[in-house]
């Protein structure tokens, strides 16, 4: 498969190797699921999200993503991720459709990046996986060996990139980030008359996994365009499991965290075609707090060119 542009570009590099040093935090803000959702079954007012994309279909998406971080002493730094995503269907296979997803027009910050192309196999169940990471893990790896060690616990440079880059899933889940937040919703079945929760697991640190519950609410179709079911989500983590994951947080940074101080907010809104579940609208956010004086704040919205221009949310 044709590599991807953006790992030789010597900014997105340093991009790259920076995003890692929140790895930690952003496989809580990934909130990827490890256990299937319950479906419903056939009732009348339930609905089953499945995505329905024929070959050849694209669409373009605009995206941003602010990620902000107040840290210990007061000191904040911001990060705004601008783009363009081209998506387009290029075939199915074994009941997946296998899809380009390619960033143009990046900046970081108002600092123009060089394109990414991912190549995805994402199922109608929204089981999303990165076809090309070898040809990504190669290119990374290269561009470690040229960085300097890092310095402090909380910078990573060459040496903890290349140890991050060395385990293919952390790597995956770094650069699918995005494509899992926009196909979230796959494979769930909502309710019109009322909401509905779903028992989950979630990555925590270190390979362990956390309990968590997703809350559906269809919002009324008066408030939205004609064709379109509209979602508000939220996911409340344990709170034990949130306790055990700052505690270990703590030890692997060397930092004092108090573990009954830490605390994940979720919360999302989808906009989704009636007939395809194509989302036109993802708006997501979260927010970390590994203690009052350190948190991390993150939110990305994608809205399509199908969206009806005249739904202003």
């Amino acid at each position: 498969m044709r590599s991807a542009p953006l790992l030789v570009n010597k900014s997105v590099i340093t991009l790259l190797r920076r995003q890692l040093g929140y790895v930690a935090l952003s496989m809580l803000a990934a909130s990827c699921v490890i256990d299937t959702r319950a479906a419903l079954g056939a009732e009348a007012n339930a609905l089953e999200i499945q995505g329905k994309w024929p070959d050849r279909f694209h669409d373009t998406l605009r995206y941003r993503r602010v990620s902000a971080t107040q840290y210990p002493g007061g000191r904040r730094a911001a990060r705004e991720y601008l783009a363009t995503i081209n998506v387009a269907v290029r075939a199915h296979r074994d009941e997946a459709a296998i899809l380009s997803w390619k960033y143009t027009n990046l900046s970081v910050n108002g600092e123009p990046m060089a394109d990414l192309t991912l190549e995805l196999s994402v199922t109608a169940d929204g089981v999303v996986e990165l076809l090309n990471i070898d040809d990504l893990q190669r290119k990374v790896l290269q561009a470690s060996q040229s960085k300097p060690k890092s310095g402090t616990p909380l910078e990573f440079g060459g040496d903890e990139l290349a140890k991050m880059a060395a385990n293919k899933e952390a790597l995956a889940n770094f650069y699918l980030r995005d494509a899992e937040v926009f196909f979230y919703p796959q494979g769930t079945t909502v309710r019109c008359d009322r909401p509905v929760e779903f028992d989950n697991e979630i990555r925590g640190f270190g390979g362990d996994t956390m309990k968590a519950v997703d809350r559906w609410t269809v919002l009324a179709q008066r408030d939205v365009p004609a064709g379109t079911v509209a979602i508000e989500w939220t996911q409340d983590v344990d709170r034990h499991d949130v306790e055990r994951f700052f505690s270990a947080l703590g030890k692997a940074l060397e930092m004092k965290i108090d573990a009954d101080q830490g605390s994940l907010t979720k919360k999302g809104l989808y906009a989704l075609d009636r007939s395809t579940f194509w989302p036109h609208v993802v708006l997501v956010s979260t927010k970390t707090s590994l203690r009052k004086d350190y948190e991390q704040f993150d939110s990305v919205e994608m809205r399509s060119s199908l969206l009806d221009p005249n739904w202003k949310h």
